[in-house]
């Protein structure tokens, strides 16, 4: 003959609801906290920062190739000073951006040339703004005699309205 042995409790639909209801209290609480400065004094610093609020970065320069009287591709062979230009545009332009003003500044043949973008593997999109005085062929011939260059060329796409025409 079998011993019959009764059921265990089971207590998963009761800690269910008591789980749920300390996510709602807890919820709760926070939500009024936002509202009441100092309501959350006793709680740890890092617990205290609720804002989702992203740092303020610097604003970003609004360079166009539209702005350009001409456009060059550039690459300069590897330059420790060069070097975080292209690796951290797309996280901090307007860093890159300082980074190469301050670079060119000390070469004559970048003279009022601006970047337009970077690449991670250190190709850098120069524009020559319409203000400028230079020529644009006189200042591709001064990037080309430049000592640490690897390659240099404008950047003549065709555009709507220009049948092979470059300026």
């Amino acid at each position: 003959m079998a011993h019959y042995t009764p059921p265990k409790p089971h207590y998963g639909g009761q800690l269910g609801l008591l789980g749920l209801l300390c996510m709602l209290t807890l919820t709760g609480c926070m939500t009024l906290a936002d509202r009441m400065p100092g309501a959350m004094s006793w709680m740890p610093v890092m617990a205290q920062q609720t804002s989702t609020a992203t740092p303020a970065k610097q604003p970003i320069e609004a360079i166009s190739e539209a702005d350009m009287k001409a456009v060059y591709i550039v690459r300069f062979e590897t330059d420790p000073d060069l070097t975080p230009v292209g690796r951290t545009f797309r996280k901090d332009t307007a860093g890159a951006r300082a980074t190469y003003r301050d670079w060119a500044s000390t070469r004559p043949a970048l003279k009022d040339l601006q970047l337009i973008r970077a690449s991670y593997s250190g190709e850098l999109i120069l524009g020559l703004p319409k203000a400028s005085e230079r020529n644009a062929d006189t200042v591709l011939t001064d990037i080309q005699a430049m000592d640490n260059l690897a390659y240099a060329e404008r950047d003549v796409m065709a555009q709507a309205g220009q049948k092979g025409e470059t300026q």
